[in-house]
């Protein structure tokens, strides 16, 4: 249950945050099929979410691991 409830509350704490006058910007990065694809269509959706700015770039699986173990990005989306 441990995991659970710190999931929880890392929701509760990210609504909270999300309420403030702050822009949040994600970094998210895909492999090349899903980002020529699938992405515009997410993105395109996202845009519309106020205070939240989407950076994202096409890169290969291995560069994008890379990132995701520095820390760099906040999501990855690979096939």
């Amino acid at each position: 249950m441990p995991i659970a409830e710190n999931i929880i509350k890392n929701f509760e704490e990210s609504k909270e945050i999300m309420k403030g006058n702050n822009v949040y910007q994600i970094k998210l990065d895909a492999s090349a099929t899903i980002g020529t694809y699938l992405l515009d269509n997410f993105i395109s959706k996202a845009i519309d979410l106020k205070d939240v700015e989407i950076k994202y770039f096409v890169d290969n699986t291995l560069k994008i691991e890379e990132k995701i173990l520095k820390g760099i990005l906040d999501i990855a989306v690979v096939e």
